[in-house]
């Protein structure tokens, strides 16, 4: 699998989404060398239809999201915080 920075799929995006599409290869998306995403092909059909049974645990993952992170009382720690979270 092809891994390009977010720099670089925005500077060459129209290539990048050909170059998907034409060798049905996934690419990695990276910011400051971490992964942030990925750029798959669609089926040849064109259209994502994902089963119930994947619906349902997407769902499921995303049901809990955030409860985990920690917050402060104090705006500006909490997003010190985050930001040396992320690397930034």
């Amino acid at each position: 699998m092809k891994t390009l920075s977010a720099m670089q799929v925005r500077k060459n995006l129209g290539a990048v989404l050909d170059e998907v599409r034409q060798t049905a290869t996934p690419v990695m998306l990276e910011r400051a060398g971490k992964p942030l995403a990925m750029l798959c092909p669609l089926p040849a059909t064109g259209a994502l239809t994902p089963s119930p049974a994947s619906r349902r645990s997407l769902l499921e993952r995303l049901a809990g999201l955030g409860r985990a992170t920690p917050r402060a009382e104090n705006l500006d720690v909490w997003l010190r915080h985050e930001r040396d979270a992320w690397g930034g």
